[in-house]
Parts: C-alpha cells; structure tokens; sequence
C-alpha cells in the first residue's frame, strides 16, 4: 500500500496558525503518516510589511520556508487539513482560490475517500465556515475530540486525521480488492 500523506495548508502572518498546523503534522507523523506542510501566499506583500513589522521577521521567515499548496499536492493527499488564523473566512481573497481548487476537484471526483479537517483558532464561527467550506468540497470531515485550539489539542487531532484518513484508504483498498469496485470508474481508483 502507498504511503498515508497529509496535507497541512495555512495562512500565517505571526507564526501562531504555523505553531498550530505544524502540531497536526507532527500528530500526523505519529501516526506514521507522510506530510506536505504549505502556506498560502500573501496576497499584498508590501502591504503587509508595512503594517506588521512586529511579525516581518517572521513572515520573512515563513515566505523562505514554505511553498504555495498546488493541484498535485491536494490530490496525492489522503488528508485536507487547513489552518487558518482567527475571523478568517474560506471565501476571503487569501484562501477563496484554494477552496475553488478543492470545490473543483470535488465534483470531478478527485476528492472520495479524501477526510479533511480544520485545526482550531480561537474563533467559533471561523472553524464552522472552513468546515462547511470543506464538507461542500466533498470531504470527509474529521473532527477533533479535544476543540481548544492549543498545540496539544492539534497534535491530538493531527494524529486522528492520520488516522482515519488511513482507515478510509485501506477500506476503498479492500473494497477494491473484493471485486466489487471493477467497472465503476475513476472515482475507486487511486
């Protein structure tokens, strides 16, 4: 069987969505899972310099380290997990063109036997939108069983995702294998 792979996509300007999503991922990894940690793009650079100077350093830092999430890497994932910062919204300019990429992914079937999950911020509202916006992509949603929005609590869930993603594939593998899944088309293979 092919490696579990989960894919960590935030939006970070102080590093705090960072600190989250890279406590998934290291639950992930726990679950002996593969990761692709990715960070959206600023959608005004100069912009963001110049009112954030307090972060420049680590916005600098995050811009060197992290590359933007594509095609290829949503659909060699097993897991779709975001991490966006508080009073965020999937339909913002920063993360709308992602959620297209998935919603348009979705209805062509790239997305089945795919969970995704949100590791929580400090907003309600937030992690509510970014689960529907997930859910309506097509996704399995994961939900964590611990909802405070600390590093523990993300590695706890990042190690849950891992985990159910890994039972999705394995059964879609055994249902394939049944013999069941022939004819079927594109949508039980991987």
């Amino acid at each position: 069987m092919s490696p579990l792979v989960v894919l960590v996509t935030f939006y970070s300007q102080s590093g705090a969505a960072e600190t989250r999503a890279l406590s998934a991922a290291v639950g992930a990894v726990q679950e002996r899972a593969l990761i692709r940690l990715r960070r959206l793009s600023d959608a005004d650079s100069t912009q963001l310099l110049a009112n954030g100077r307090a972060h420049a350093e680590t916005l600098e830092r995050m811009r060197k380290e992290y590359v933007v999430p594509t095609e290829a890497d949503v659909r060699g994932a097993d897991a779709i997990v975001v991490a966006p910062t508080s009073s965020c919204d999937p339909a913002s300019l920063r993360w709308s063109e992602y959620f297209e990429l998935l919603r348009s992914l979705g209805a062509a079937g790239a997305l089945t036997r795919k969970v995704g999950a949100i590791v929580r911020n400090r907003d309600a509202a937030s992690v509510q939108r970014f689960e529907q916006a997930l859910h309506a992509a097509g996704l399995t949603i994961v939900a964590p069983a611990d909802e405070s929005p600390t590093p523990q609590a993300a590695t706890a869930h990042g190690r849950r995702i891992a985990a159910e993603a890994r039972s999705l594939k394995e059964s879609g593998i055994r249902y394939q294998d049944s013999g069941l899944g022939q004819g079927t088309g594109e949508r039980n293979r991987r």
